[in-house]
């Protein structure tokens, strides 16, 4: 009989669902539990990752295979509990527990037969942000692949480096010891990012010819070894994008301003989700929404650049993600040329729109300042966005702004009005009511409907089309940058 704590079953659920790929079926994945030398160990093998967690216990040598499903059952509210696991009749395994006082039975049949462990590398080789680095790594990695290998992370051993791109984006992050000289291609899983992982230990990496094997505390993950596949010339890459004259140096106040605001400002739930990076004697971020002919501006007051004027068009997660790994430091060559980001021991680049796609300066721009200091049009018909950057950046204040009589619906959608208007109608009421106004009023009212409800149709139309013509541009022209970096 082997006794596992539903605690550790929900702790096994959290890692062990992260190596499956997407709309697998749960129950062909097998996990096994096998006690031997008062030590009890429970693995999964998924997608090219074998995760193995290792406890104390005690009984007797048993081996026991399990579907994944079945943990997902078992785990209940996830207390110290105990789970008895032991083999039936025709093959089954049956569990044994309790819940609130009362005893529960469930059995599982599986055919299958436990597939060994591969040999655990010899020697072992510390790194202290190692976790963390895959964990961002595998963000900027491809869920697919068309030609590269990138869906994998390539880890470097002569160089010491931890390189992923998914085509748009590369990230290498340096500082690390290999205790292997060659490059070695890994999966790159959402698996790192599990809390469950996470240990006082230092964690530690060593490598046998079939596979890298990560030690995080009770934690073991074999990654499997791509021989076959190729990743991009990433050396190729950087080299190229380091030649660049304009640099943008960020303050860190304005860094964390725009980690805020960015989600906040308009078309922040459109497809296409771009914003324009502008240096023409100040640093400012424009984006607007594409039902709307407005633009909010960041003016990013704090921060400054050198070289010539550039505005610049890009995905705005791609900015994001920069701030999120912490650079601070942008350089670039011309528009639509990648942007090269540099910290203590990250190398960030990413490609950027064409240059025409980026917005240029409006008058009635609603201007925001990172130092405070908020400036917004006399005249704006609506404010997008404005309350939700108010409530994140609390420093700010908005000038009052003076009230617009609201236009009509049918001038936004650009359908000829009936020529009774509601100005016609209410001096038509106020002078001689009769039944006939009524009428004509509720015939307009009901005109006036179905016009919108047709432009409403119209317009969803016109938007979907328009957002895939943008992202067959977009992917297109990061085709040929990519083309055009890697020679």
């Amino acid at each position: 009989m082997i006794q596992v704590s539903r605690l550790t079953l929900r702790h096994l659920w959290n890692v062990f669902r992260r190596i499956v790929p997407k709309r697998s079926a749960l129950q062909d994945y097998l996990v096994v539990f096998k006690s031997a030398s008062h030590e009890l160990e429970m693995r999964m093998t998924a997608d090219n990752i074998t995760a193995v967690f290792t406890q104390e216990a005690e009984g007797t040598s048993e081996e026991l295979l399990l579907p994944l499903d079945a943990l997902k059952h078992l785990q209940g509210s996830g207390t110290f509990a105990m789970v008895h696991l032991e083999a039936a009749q025709d093959g089954k395994v049956e569990a044994r527990w309790e819940e609130g006082g009362i005893p529960q039975v469930a059995s599982y049949a599986v055919k299958a037969k436990p597939v060994p462990l591969p040999p655990l590398p010899d020697n072992w080789q510390a790194n202290a942000k190692l976790l963390q680095a895959l964990q961002e790594a595998a963000q900027s990695a491809s869920k697919d692949r068309i030609r590269f290998a990138t869906d994998c992370i390539q880890l470097c051993g002569k160089s010491g480096s931890i390189v992923a791109s998914d085509g748009r984006q590369l990230l290498v992050q340096n500082g690390f010891v290999f205790p292997w000289q060659e490059d070695l291609l890994v999966p790159a899983s959402q698996v790192f990012a599990a809390h469950e992982l996470e240990s006082a230990e230092v964690p530690q990496v060593g490598s046998t010819p079939e596979h890298v094997v990560l030690s995080l505390g009770h934690w073991k993950l074999l990654l499997n070894i791509d021989k076959a596949s190729h990743f991009p010339n990433t050396q190729a890459i950087v080299q190229k994008a380091q030649g660049n004259d304009i640099h943008l140096q960020l303050a860190a106040e304005d860094a964390s301003f725009l980690a805020r605001t960015i989600p906040c400002l308009p078309g922040h739930d459109e497809e296409a989700q771009t914003l324009t990076l502008d240096l023409n004697g100040h640093v400012c971020v424009r984006a607007k929404a594409e039902a709307t002919p407005q633009v909010t501006e960041l003016t990013l007051s704090r921060s400054s650049y050198t070289g010539k004027p550039a505005r610049v068009c890009m995905v705005r997660r791609m900015l994001t993600r920069a701030l999120e790994l912490g650079i601070a430091d942008f350089r670039l060559a011309e528009p639509g040329d990648p942007i090269y980001c540099q910290s203590d021991n990250k190398t960030f680049i990413f490609t950027t729109n064409p240059p025409s796609t980026a917005l240029a300066p409006a008058e009635d721009s609603i201007r925001v300042d990172s130092a405070g200091a908020v400036a917004c049009p006399a005249k704006a018909s609506r404010l997008p966005a404005v309350e939700s950057v108010h409530a994140e950046a609390t420093s700010m204040a908005i000038s009052p702004i003076k009230p617009q009589r609201r236009a009509p619906i049918m001038q936004e959608t650009a359908i000829t009005p009936t020529p009774v208007t509601m100005r016609t109608v209410k001096k038509r009421q106020r002078s001689e009511p009769s039944e006939g106004v009524l009428s004509e009023a509720l015939a307009l009212r009901d005109q006036l409907r179905e016009d919108y409800r047709k432009a409403s149709s119209l317009i969803r139309a016109l938007k979907q089309q328009r957002r895939q013509s943008k992202l067959m541009q977009t992917t297109l022209a990061s085709l040929k940058q990519l083309q055009a970096i890697g020679g």
